[in-house]
C-alpha cells in the first residue's frame, strides 16, 4: 500500500509494508491518502513526470527481516531489591532492608547466565534498584566470566556508590556503565531526589563528567524545557550519547500523571534537541531514541531497537531474571503472574516458549496503529511494558502516539532537506 502524506507543503509517499519512502517539496493542502493511484498523483502534483520513475522503485521494495529474534542475547539480572535512594518513578520492587536476602547470589547470576549463554555474542545487564548495594557478588560474577570475550556487561546505577576503585575494577572487566539523573540542577532532578539529604545533582554531575559515563535522564515537565542545555553540557563535556527516556505512570502511581510533558511541548522540545545534535549531516551527540528512529527511516532498520517494537523483544531475545532466579520477559513487569516465564532450573525450550501476556503485544492489533501509515516506524509507540503497567490492556494506544507521529515525519523532512535533492528516497 502507498500512501501520500502532505503536510505544510512537504510531501512523502510511504510503502506502508516496506517503510519505503520518497519525498519533495509542492505546494499543496494537507492530506493522508492511502492507496493513492497515478492518476491521483497526477492530479494533485504538475511535476508527476519528474518523480514517476521512483514510484516503481518503492513499489517493489522488499520487505524489511527482522534478525534480532533468531537468538536470546540479552539478560536482565536484577540483583538487589536494595536501593539507597528512593526515586518517585521508580518501576523495581520496593525494598529499603539492606541484607542478603534481598539480593541475588552470586550463584544465581552464574547459573543464568550458563543457562542462556550458546557461545556468540551475549550481553548482561546488572539491574535492580541498585545494582551496587550487591557489588562483591557482581565482580565475583565478572571474575568467573572474565575470558568470556563475546559476553558484554552492562550496569545500570544511581552513581551514588560510584568510586575510582569500583570504575578501576568494573572497567577491567569492560562493563558499561550507566548513571541515571534527570538534568543539570536540582529542580531538573526533583522525582529523584525526593528527600535524599545531599548534594546530589553536584555529586553525579562530576561523576558522570570525571568517569565519562553516559547518562540516562527520564524527561518530565520538571527537565524538557532544559533538555538542548543538558545536551550541550553533555557534549562540551566530552560525552556524546545520551538516553533521554519520556516518564510513564503506572495504574498504581498515577500521581505521575502530573508530570508527563503535553506531547506538543515534547514534540517541540525533541526537534530542539534533535537539529542540535546534527552537524553536516553527521550526529555529534546521539540520543539513543532519535537515533535509532532516525536509522530507522533512512535506512529501514526497522528492528535496530527491540524494546520500542512491538511485538518487542521481550520473552524471545531478552529475558529478565529475579533475584531467586524467577524469569519474566522484561524487567519491567517482574513478579507479575500474568508475565511469570518459569525458574531458571526450568527447561530453557519450555521458557522461551511459554505465553505470556507481554509477548503479545502487535501493532496489528492496536486499533490506532493498525491504520497508521508510518506504524512500520513507529513499531506501537514505546516500551510495552510500560503500556501494558500503565493501561493493564496489552494492545492499548500508547501514551507518546502522536509524539512519535510528528517526530517521524519531522525526521523524514530533515532527511529530505539535509540531502539537498529535489527528490529524495530512502535506502
Amino acid at each position: 500500500m502507498i500512501t501520500l502524506i502532505s503536510k505544510n507543503n512537504f510531501n512523502v509517499l510511504i510503502n506502508e509494508k516496506t517503510g519505503k519512502w520518497f519525498s519533495f517539496d509542492y505546494v499543496t493542502n494537507n492530506c493522508v491518502i492511502k492507496n493513492i493511484t497515478n492518476k491521483k498523483l497526477k492530479e494533485l502534483f504538475c511535476n508527476y513526470d519528474e518523480f514517476k520513475e521512483y514510484l516503481s522503485e518503492l513499489k517493489n521494495s522488499n520487505e524489511p527481516v527482522n534478525t534480532k529474534l533468531i537468538d536470546m542475547n540479552y539478560l536482565i539480572l536484577h540483583v538487589s531489591d536494595v536501593c539507597n535512594m528512593n526515586c518517585k518513578y521508580c518501576y523495581a520492587t520496593d525494598n529499603l532492608i539492606d541484607n542478603n536476602s534481598n539480593k541475588m547470589t552470586s550463584d544465581t547470576m552464574i547459573k543464568s547466565i550458563l543457562k542462556f549463554y550458546k557461545g556468540n555474542d551475549f550481553y548482561v545487564l546488572f539491574h535492580g534498584r541498585e545494582p551496587l548495594t550487591n557489588y562483591d557478588n557482581i565482580l565475583k560474577t565478572l571474575e568467573y566470566f572474565k575470558d568470556k570475550k563475546n559476553i558484554h556487561f552492562i550496569l545500570q546505577t544511581n552513581g551514588l556508590l560510584l568510586d575510582d576503585n569500583k570504575m578501576k575494577q568494573l572497567r577491567k572487566y569492560g562493563v558499561i556503565i550507566n548513571v541515571s539523573i534527570d538534568g543539570i540542577n536540582d529542580n531538573n532532578n526533583v522525582l529523584r531526589i525526593n528527600n535524599t539529604k545531599i548534594d546530589y545533582t553536584r555529586i553525579i554531575l562530576d561523576k558522570i563528567v570525571k568517569y565519562k559515563i553516559n547518562p540516562i535522564i527520564i524527561v518530565h515537565k520538571n527537565n524538557y524545557k532544559d533538555l538542548v542545555k543538558i545536551t550541550n553540557f553533555l557534549t562540551k563535556n566530552g560525552i556524546t550519547s545520551a538516553s533521554y527516556n519520556f516518564l510513564w505512570p503506572t495504574s498504581e502511581s498515577t500521581e505521575l500523571s502530573s508530570y508527563v510533558v503535553p506531547q506538543e511541548l515534547l514534540i517541540k522540545e525533541m526537534k530542539n534537541v534533535f537539529n542540535n545534535s546534527i552537524k553536516d549531516n553527521k550526529f555529534i551527540f546521539k540520543e539513543r531514541d532519535l537515533y535509532l528512529l532516525y536509522g530507522r527511516i533512512l535506512k529501514r532498520d526497522i528492528y535496530n531497537y527491540m524494546c520500542n517494537t512491538s511485538p518487542c523483544g521481550a520473552g524471545k531475545n531478552c529475558l529478565s531474571i529475579y533475584k531467586e532466579g524467577q524469569i519474566y520477559p522484561c524487567t519491567m513487569v517482574n513478579c507479575q503472574k500474568e508475565n511469570y516465564l518459569g525458574e531458571i532450573t526450568d527447561n530453557t525450550r519450555d521458557i522461551l516458549n511459554k505465553k505470556v501476556i507481554l509477548k503479545t503485544r502487535d501493532i496489528k492489533k492496536i486499533k490506532e496503529c493498525s491504520t497508521c501509515p508510518i506504524r512500520i516506524f513507529c513499531r506501537g509507540g514505546g516500551c510495552s511494558g510500560f503500556i501494558y503497567n500503565l493501561t493493564k490492556d496489552i494492545n492499548a494506544k500508547s501514551l507518546y502516539c502522536d509524539y512519535y507521529y510528528e517526530m517521524i515525519i519531522y525526521i523524514m523532512q530533515s532527511i529530505y532537506k539535509m540531502s539537498n535533492k529535489k527528490f529524495f528516497i530512502n535506502n
